[in-house]
């Protein structure tokens, strides 16, 4: 049974992913949104700005992207050694010259 949705609003989804979002208690969710790939989640957004009473389940697929990037984003911060000279991706050179590099 879905959460919040009469069942002719829920039955107008038609992404599986917005849809199985209805069906998943909100403690789940985000175990749930893990195993989805980040093209499914956009998909799913796309869905849910659609239907009504979604703001719980948009606010959770955010939460999920803003993870997954935030993630991404560490990898690239991080210094990395190379032939014994420190190079920083994501730093630009002013940054590099205030610190004396």
């Amino acid at each position: 049974m879905p959460y919040g949705l009469k069942d002719e609003e829920f039955n107008k989804i038609q992404n599986k992913i917005a849809k199985k979002l209805y069906e998943v208690p909100s403690l789940d969710r985000a175990a749930f949104l893990v195993e989805c790939t980040e093209q499914e989640l956009r998909e799913a957004m796309t869905e849910l700005r659609k239907t009504p009473k979604s703001r719980g389940k948009i606010e959770a697929v955010e939460r999920e992207l803003r993870n997954r990037g935030n993630k991404n984003k560490k990898n690239k911060v991080f210094p990395k050694r190379l032939g014994g000279k420190e190079i920083c991706e994501g730093v630009d050179e002013s940054v590099r010259k205030n610190k004396g590099e």
